[in-house]
């Protein structure tokens, strides 16, 4: 890997650990006031129909606090590991960051799809 890019990974991890709880947390602001059920769906079968449910609040907010938890232990991870093999701890952040945004994204607009049908 270029030094450069080497030394740009731990900016974008940075960044990544701010971007990431901030995504969700807007996520969540647009997605509950169109979501009119109080429940939401938090697992979804193989043929595409929910197969557990939580209360609105926490089924919205649950992922947030797991994303932090997962946030910081791979930052704390991270800011640990002395390079080169610490580079690689920065692209699994700002990897994972992406790919939970991506996730969440999917699953909210499930959601609110699901709760369309419902009213």
């Amino acid at each position: 890997m270029p030094p450069t890019a080497a030394k740009l990974l731990p900016y974008l991890g940075q960044a990544a650990r701010f971007v990431r709880p901030a995504g969700l947390a807007g996520i969540n602001l647009y997605a509950a006031p169109r979501i009119e059920t109080s429940r939401v769906p938090m697992q979804w079968s193989l043929p595409g129909e929910p197969a557990s449910f939580a209360g609105k609040g926490p089924g919205l907010w649950l992922p947030l606090a797991v994303a932090l938890l997962v946030t910081a232990s791979l930052f704390l991870k991270a800011r640990q590991s002395e390079a080169p093999s610490g580079i690689w701890d920065w692209i699994v952040l700002i990897a994972s960051s992406c790919l939970l945004l991506g996730i969440n994204a999917w699953h909210i607009s499930a959601v609110m799809a699901w709760a369309a049908r419902q009213s």
